[in-house]
């Protein structure tokens, strides 16, 4: 776990926000922040503690994060009425510069929560001062919406000003080439349900990019990716963490004819 949540950190720019959902996220990478001093520009927020009255405002104590509410305001708003709506946050230096997204209502058809306010407020008070990631394939209602805004950088998704177009996409993240599993052994990966179900996270890295490359007609290089992933994260070393995805990928194997 401290391997990939290693790599992980890596895939994220220098003094960025990365939030993530899952303890086998999150508090491996606070370990290696605090203990062994990894990435400790970057500050890593828990998308669950966010909505409780206490953890921002231990962030901002502990000048991690800017924050406009105040500290009554995280004490006593629990929820706030929302209809669907266009969210635009302007760059304070250059006014044609803005994140803009449709924003839904994230509870019951007609609420946010507090976790959605103070990620909310997190972005309008911190985009554009500094890069904002989420770890891949977060829900909707955890990410307020924004995968439209996502640029996939391999195990972390970056917020992007813009919508991604198909030209966005052309090239695969720089960060694929560095994630590896070569520092472990199979008995390390075998031995835990947890750390096979965390170690497949680097296949559907692979697999974001090896879509978007087939959708658009690129099949050498769709191949070639898959290709690079099948003998860097080998089935008898890291075994499928589930039925569901070994068929996922053999699919995808026998689409571009991998084994040939």
């Amino acid at each position: 776990m401290l391997e990939y949540n290693r790599q992980l950190l890596n895939s994220c720019s220098n003094n960025a926000i990365l939030l993530t959902i899952g303890d086998n996220v999150t508090f491996p990478c606070w370990y290696l922040q605090h203990i062994e001093n990894v990435r400790t520009d970057i500050t890593v927020l828990d998308a669950n503690l966010i909505g409780t009255d206490w953890y921002p405002k231990y962030l901002r104590k502990e000048n991690k994060i800017k924050l406009s509410l105040t500290d009554t305001q995280l004490d006593t708003t629990l929820y706030q009425e929302w209809t669907k709506q266009t969210v635009t946050i302007t760059n304070p230096k250059d006014s044609s510069m803005q994140l803009s997204w449709t924003m839904p209502p994230v509870y019951n058809e007609k609420y946010i929560v507090r976790a959605d306010i103070v990620i909310l407020d997190l972005l309008r008070t911190n985009y554009f001062k500094r890069d904002f990631y989420f770890t891949t394939r977060t829900d909707s209602s955890n990410n307020l919406f924004l995968e439209p805004n996502f640029k996939n950088e391999g195990l972390v998704d970056k917020v992007m000003p813009a919508k991604m177009q198909d030209d966005d996409l052309l090239f695969p993240s720089k960060n694929l080439k560095d994630y590896n599993i070569d520092n472990l052994t199979a008995s390390e990966i075998q031995n835990s349900t947890d750390v096979l179900l965390l170690l497949n996270e680097y296949r559907y890295a692979y697999a974001v990019p090896i879509r978007q490359l087939f959708n658009q007609g690129r099949m050498k290089e769709a191949k070639h990716l898959a290709e690079q992933m099948r003998q860097k994260f080998d089935i008898d070393k890291l075994p499928y963490n589930h039925d569901n995805t070994r068929q996922y990928f053999e699919m995808i194997f026998r689409i571009l004819r991998v084994n040939e």
